[in-house]
């Protein structure tokens, strides 16, 4: 009997299934399931909360996500390190389609790497952008952050070779009682876009530069203080009260973090084999590897690069920079698709979140330059718009010009066939039995407007102008000068005698429509 139990122990653990039961303790922001003690689980509760609390502080962002649409993080307590092992292949920070997932072990509890990791994360799912060395200061400032029921203090200081100039900068911002108070308000308007110079000296008095040369004096003189901030108050055996938790769901989830991190590995070798596969294949494993990573925007940025049409391009980008926000060749990537589709501002906008995210100042520089550059194309293709424009236009009229000379030229043709030139001073007379004119202008036509498949005569008569509309040109008599052809616009002034039917055009601002027209 006792061999047969030692047996299905055996199989469960080679399935990597929890032999212990679980409890689960409920915080704000977290559900941690745990075989742990309850004291553990609670003193990890306090740590997580507080320090979503003080990143939070800091940022001036109150609502700090793992993942957006996440009201609570799941987090997996072992009493063990060598229990938490097998399901912590992707560290101890999980990624999958559903959200995060925290795997930690009470014999081990996290440390400054942890919490850098930790605050990269929260950063991610819930800021909008600000310049990636100001991040990496501000993550490496809080990864020592200490934390109790009520208490924060930031500042604590990273070993030597982890005291960078960013983190020099940021630390002097956040613990100096100089600039207390301060950060917040610059790393929200640097989150907005501003530009860093009005941001820096809007908020802190001076420029980047200055404050980046005090800063290595700062480092240099190796005296950091530390610095409280306000602590949420948190009473733990009150507030997180022990719940049993379902062993089987338990299970159930783990099983599915180890399966997880199996498709993370297939998906990241189907990327490399896309990288060296002729077109068709690529796509195919471009494809699946999206399918096994629906939350990643490598699988995406790989598919844009096959697209030939720009908006199509630009369409898929887009979606892979919401995945990723954080991420400068992905914007990189959008802002070039947006300048192929000739999409300038967007570009622009593309290019900003590029340099925000930049993870060093040569490429922030670089980022910023292919977006100053973006204006001058911009207007570079709009003086070609129109240009292109106004050739359309002047083509389009001398059309319109031509088509009104032919009507005309084959309106005289046909009132004029099979008749002499009539002699000067001849009484023009109708071949109609319909409406007689019932006016009359003597004068010299100066100018013909051509409106279509109309005409407006302009006739200089006795110091007055009077203008008439030509309705219908084949509905003209012409006499006197039947080889005349009249052009559009000025012409060369000549005496005629016109008859036609009273009949005002406010809109065209003429006074009767022509019926006969004699030169003389």
């Amino acid at each position: 009997m006792r061999g047969r139990w030692m047996a299905v122990l055996s199989l469960c653990l080679a399935a990597g299934a929890p032999a212990a039961d679980w409890s689960l303790y409920r915080t704000p922001h977290f559900e941690i399931y745990t075989d742990a003690s309850g004291r553990q689980a609670r003193d990890l509760g306090v740590a997580l909360e507080q320090f979503r609390h003080g990143l939070g502080l800091l940022l001036g962002e109150p609502d700090l996500k793992t993942a957006a649409g996440v009201e609570r993080t799941p987090v997996y307590l072992f009493r063990r390190e060598r229990d938490a092992t097998p399901y912590r292949g992707g560290g101890d920070i999980q990624r999958s389609a559903a959200g995060v997932t925290l795997v930690l072990a009470a014999d081990a509890l996290p440390g400054p790497p942890f919490f850098a990791a930790f605050a990269r994360t929260l950063i991610e799912a819930s800021v909008a952008g600000m310049p990636r060395d100001i991040e990496d200061g501000l993550v490496a400032l809080v990864s020592t952050m200490e934390t109790e029921r009520s208490r924060i203090r930031i500042g604590a200081p990273v070993p030597p070779a982890e005291r960078t100039s960013e983190w020099a900068l940021v630390h002097l911002l956040a613990a100096s009682p100089a600039y207390g108070g301060r950060l917040p308000a610059l790393l929200r308007n640097l989150q907005r876009g501003m530009d860093e110079g009005p941001a820096w000296r809007n908020t802190m008095g001076k420029d980047r530069e200055a404050l980046a040369t005090e800063a290595e004096r700062h480092l240099a003189a190796g005296q950091f203080d530390t610095a409280p901030l306000n602590a949420a108050p948190i009473d733990p055996n009150r507030d997180y009260p022990e719940r049993s938790a379902d062993d089987q769901a338990v299970r159930v989830a783990l099983d599915a973090l180890t399966q997880e991190q199996e498709r993370a590995a297939k998906a990241a070798r189907l990327l490399a084999e896309a990288g060296t596969a002729v077109p068709d294949r690529a796509r195919e494993a471009l494809e699946e590897a999206r399918e096994l990573q629906p939350r990643a925007a490598d699988p995406l940025v790989g598919l844009a690069r096959l697209i030939e049409n720009p908006r199509e391009r630009v369409e898929m980008l887009e979606t892979a920079s919401a995945l990723e926000p954080r991420r400068a060749e992905v914007w990189q990537a959008l802002a070039e698709a947006h300048l192929a589709a000739q999409q300038f501002d967007r570009a622009s906008a593309a290019w900003l979140r590029a340099e925000q995210s930049a993870a060093t100042p040569a490429q922030r520089e670089q980022m910023r330059q292919h977006r100053l550059a973006v204006e001058p194309q911009r207007l570079a293709f709009l003086e070609g718009e129109r240009q292109r424009a106004l050739e359309a236009e002047r083509a389009d009229i001398e059309r319109v010009k031509q088509e009104a000379i032919a009507r005309i030229r084959a309106a005289e043709a046909r009132a004029n066939e099979g008749n002499a030139p009539s002699p000067p001073g001849t009484e023009v007379v109708p071949w109609w039995d319909g409406p007689q004119p019932d006016g009359k202008v003597e004068g010299t036509i100066v100018q013909v407007d051509c409106l279509g498949r109309q005409a407006r005569l302009i006739i200089q008569a006795g110091g007055k102008t009077v203008r008439l509309l030509i309705a219908d040109a084949s509905q003209v008599a012409i006499a006197g000068a039947p080889e005349l052809a009249l052009g559009c616009g000025r012409i060369k002034p000549r005496p005629v005698r016109v008859e036609y039917f009273q009949k005002e055009s406010v809109s065209l601002g003429t006074t009767g429509e022509v019926a006969s027209i004699e030169f003389r």
